[in-house]
């Protein structure tokens, strides 16, 4: 009880951080979202549609630059980078501990079974600019007590935020990080029945 008490007190002090760190890196979710609508859907804006409409002007688009996205990603799918591991100090590593820890990230990393990871995380960056993985431990199925670690791509990039204070680009200088999870309306209803959500405002 009193462990619940101490996150309960805590809680406003992480929702607050939360919103100041969303809002500090919103004008790079906002460039994020508009560059990958520029790549992949289309690169006029309403209000050019809605002058080319009133000039009676053809909308027309010349999309180069996906063309060129997808090359580089065509040629990574080709040279994809990978691991290797080492140590600090190679006469005392044992060379069979090496070459096991390094194959035991390759299998985390096996795109056969982590939906094309670093594909997804790569299109990102160039499409978007910047992009989220996160790794964890999870049950290997749900009658195990064995964890085993996984790596993917998170839901959305622009629903992810960081310590305002960190100053390196992987932001692994910082004291916390955060994702926000979507949930359908019927969804948290039937986790929290107690929740009163009448009053909740939502957004596209």
């Amino acid at each position: 009880m009193e462990v619940a008490k101490k996150y309960q007190d805590r809680l406003d002090y992480i929702k607050t951080t939360v919103k100041k760190s969303y809002e500090a890196f919103k004008p790079n979710y906002d460039r994020w979202n508009e560059f990958r609508r520029f790549i992949f859907e289309t690169s006029l804006t309403q209000d050019d549609i809605s002058l080319l409409t009133q000039l009676s002007k053809p909308q027309i688009e010349f999309n180069v630059t996906e063309a060129y996205i997808s090359r580089l990603m065509g040629e990574f799918s080709k040279q994809e980078p990978s691991i290797m591991v080492g140590s600090e100090n190679e006469d005392q590593a044992d060379p069979l501990t090496i070459h096991v820890v390094e194959q035991h990230i390759r299998h985390i990393l096996l795109d056969s079974k982590n939906q094309h990871t670093r594909w997804e995380i790569m299109k990102d960056i160039y499409s978007g600019g910047f992009s989220v993985g996160k790794l964890y431990t999870r049950y290997s199925h749900p009658m195990s007590f064995d964890h085993i670690m996984v790596f993917e791509r998170a839901w959305d990039p622009c629903l992810c935020g960081w310590d305002q204070t960190a100053r390196f680009s992987h932001k692994g200088d910082g004291q916390y990080c955060f994702e926000l999870t979507p949930y359908e309306i019927e969804t948290f209803k039937a986790d929290n029945p107690n929740i009163n959500v009448d009053k909740v405002s939502f957004n596209r």
